[in-house]
């Protein structure tokens, strides 16, 4: 299949003019409903609004800074977004759900990035359950080199966890969420609580008997697993922050205000205790029905041995609060709280020793499975381990969640696609998500980044990852299952249904350039043709049957068929702007949008090709690294339009210099410069070009974050 690489008069087109949108930020997404009525999204969460085919613009409220990474509007009202989460503070990423139900004049949003955990329960050395922050349920059952996602649906702060067996386990969150799952937390059922206040811990100590406090002195107890809860009188107001029960009669729960409650008859009655304190109490742990410790704030710590009948204190040999406490037995425990602090006795209390954690998280819940065979969560997600009592405690994973791709049939039903080959349907607008079945093979987990439907049933990815693959997946059942293929070595980012049988698909990376994929029978098989065009295909919309367009991103080009991608010629844009996507709404009326808040609008009057600029752009152009999120090396590209003396350097976020990674004299042209930030901290870095263009000093900035 041959390309044309430089402009000829033999291929006759429309031309494009600038329009002026109000936004400085790269713009990377364009959806319109018609001719005069669309959106555009980029970069520190923009979204702008036209109803006049682009002559004036409306900024939308976002309420994010973030780069929104796809925009899909279904209609004039529904619309959803999905932007990266990259916060100023580094110790958080992932994704943002952004949804519309007004044409976006109010834009809701809901994070899937590093959550809060609040609470954490060991099952055994292996198996784990960790809770937090907007539903968020987390199992591990390799001793927690690996945390995965499970759906709660729910998004209520989940706040307490326990399991009376491996199989048989209950949660409890604000607003009287209660969860139950009785298949070792693999799926989880809502039960009626039967009250909207807030539940902060539950204790089980057989399948169907446990109890749960919270709010307000709300003391709750089941005996048939949760069918039916019913209120226990406490006593108490005072917001009861936690519960343990050592056998199935006697239990303990402690709360504001130095408030320590004590039943002896599984729960049916509560007599208060004196604590001689008035703190908050946040943590108890029984290991047995006499021996027991309490935590709270100011470093607080008190332990009985006779049942709570008197409490002494400790010396914690800290001043920081202390939110929650587990005991292995009368003798072991661990206490964990604000700034990181993790503290150990192996003497019952009388002394309590720091342990280094290497982290400053504020840390929520503290889980042992025997004595040195423990679990930590707390603040952004963070969780701890350690297998030798504390000595050492290792970092471990969060399963981040990076989409990439948003899709919607109708209000309800949608799909979203990212990272690792993450496809998730939705039947409720996105309120909540759930997994669809995907081909088990290493080539279905590199990253989705594009979906497109012939139907509602029959529909396509594609995506991939630069220099190792491209990759395609298919669904007949309405993406419920997807099967997958791999006809390149380069990512996909757009796909175009020609007919039902004939498909063709675009992609690339800076490094090969653009390459192309066609089907004839349906994706069954495809045939990759190397273009031989500089750039990487970001987008690619029709105008006809025949004429189609592809923006090649930072290069500042585009490239145009005329006989359905069968030959291609390449053009630069008006100012050499980098463009990133592109649509026609109709025959006469196209947008394409770019770096800088470039919007480009289509105008049918014919021109010929020899009318349009071919040289290098003018200024020089600093483009996004690839990959980012990167981890530890990233591709920085930056193109001259002709011999300067260049410097480029790497700076942290509180503007310190991390690293030059070039200063000297180079040529025209494009360039590529890797950093590598092994031995740098996780968290978001900006790199620096300044060059010297005709004597004028310019000087261009761009952000990337690195994910350990």
């Amino acid at each position: 299949m041959a390309c044309c690489l430089t402009a000829s008069s033999a291929i006759a087109q429309g031309h494009w003019t600038k329009l002026d949108p109000p936004t400085a930020s790269d713009l990377s997404k364009v959806c319109f409903m018609d001719s005069v009525r669309g959106w555009v999204a980029g970069d520190s969460g923009v979204i702008l609004k036209t109803t006049d085919g682009g002559r004036n613009w409306t900024a939308q409220t976002t309420n994010i800074d973030d780069p929104i990474l796809d925009l899909f509007m279904l209609d004039q009202s529904f619309g959803w977004a999905l932007a990266l989460e990259q916060p100023q503070d580094t110790s958080r990423f992932g994704t943002i759900l952004l949804k519309t139900t007004d044409g976006g004049n109010h834009w809701t949003n809901k994070s899937y990035g590093t959550k809060h955990l609040f609470d954490v329960c060991l099952i055994g050395t292996d198996t784990g359950i960790a809770v937090g922050a907007d539903g968020i349920v987390l199992r591990t059952t390799d001793g927690g080199l690996l945390w995965t996602i499970q759906p709660s649906g729910t998004t209520a702060a989940l706040q307490g966890v326990s399991f009376a067996d491996a199989n048989t386990g209950t949660v409890v969150g604000t607003g009287g969420a209660i969860l139950r799952t009785t298949n070792g937390g693999i799926t989880w059922t809502s039960q009626s609580s039967g009250i909207l206040v807030d539940l902060l811990d539950v204790s089980f100590t057989r399948t169907n008997r446990g109890t749960a406090v919270g709010s307000g002195g709300t003391i709750l107890r089941t005996t048939n697993g949760g069918t039916l809860w019913t209120t226990q009188p406490s006593g108490t107001a005072a917001r009861l922050q936690g519960v343990t029960f050592a056998d199935t009669v006697t239990g303990t729960a402690v709360g504001s205000g130095g408030t320590i409650l004590r039943t002896i008859n599984g729960g049916t009655t509560w007599t208060s205790q004196s604590s001689g304190t008035i703190v908050d109490l946040l943590g108890v742990s029984f290991p047995d029905r006499d021996t027991g410790t309490v935590v709270g704030t100011g470093g607080t710590i008190l332990h009985t041995t006779n049942g709570g009948t008197t409490w002494t204190g400790q010396l914690s040999g800290t001043l920081v609060d202390l939110v929650d406490v587990s005991f292995a037995n009368a003798d072991t425990g661990t206490a964990v709280g604000y700034g990181g602090t993790i503290l150990r006795t192996t003497n019952g209390g009388a002394t309590w020793t720091s342990q280094w954690t290497g982290v400053v998280n504020l840390l929520y819940g503290v889980s042992f499975s025997g004595t040195n065979t423990g679990t930590v969560v707390g603040q952004n997600g963070r969780i701890l381990r350690t297998t030798n009592g504390g000595i050492y405690w290792t970092a471990q994973d969060y399963p981040l969640s990076f989409f990439y791709a948003i899709f919607f049939f109708d209000s309800l039903n949608g799909l979203m696609g990212g990272d690792r080959g993450k496809i998730r349907q939705t039947t409720d607008g996105g309120l909540t998500w759930f997994p669809a079945v995907v081909d088990s093979s290493v080539i279905a987990t590199f990253p989705v980044l594009h979906f497109d439907f012939y139907d509602r049933f029959y529909g396509f990815a594609v995506g991939g990852r630069m220099d190792l693959a491209g990759i395609v997946w298919k669904t007949t059942n309405g993406g419920a299952r997807w099967h997958v293929v791999a006809p390149a070595s380069e990512p996909f980012h757009a796909l175009h249904f020609i007919d039902s049988l004939n498909l063709i698909a675009v992609g690339g990376d800076f490094d090969y350039g653009a390459g192309m994929i066609r089907s004839k029978n349906g994706g069954e098989s495809w045939e990759y043709t190397y273009l031989n065009i500089w750039g990487e295909a970001r987008a690619l919309a029709f105008r006809t049957p025949s004429e189609g367009y592809s923006p090649l991103g930072f290069p500042g080009t585009y490239m145009v068929t005329m006989d359905t991608g069968r030959t291609w010629t390449l053009y630069y844009t008006l100012d050499s702007s980098g463009v990133f996507d592109v649509v026609f709404p109709d025959s006469t009326h196209g947008y394409m949008v770019g770096a800088r808040g470039r919007v480009f609008k289509y105008d049918p009057k014919i021109v010929s090709a020899k009318d349009t600029p071919t040289e290098l752009p003018s200024i020089p152009i600093l483009q996004q690294n690839y990959p980012n999120p990167f981890n530890p090396v990233t591709a920085i590209r930056y193109q001259l339009p002709e011999a300067s003396y260049v410097v480029l350097k790497v700076y942290n976020v509180i503007g310190r210099e991390v690293k030059t990674l070039l200063k000297g004299n180079e040529d025209a042209g494009m360039h590529k410069v890797e950093f590598n930030g092994e031995g740098l901290a996780s968290g978001t870095y900006y790199y620096e070009l300044t060059t010297n263009i005709g004597g004028t000093r310019s000087t261009q900035v761009r952000k990337m974050i690195l994910l350990r």
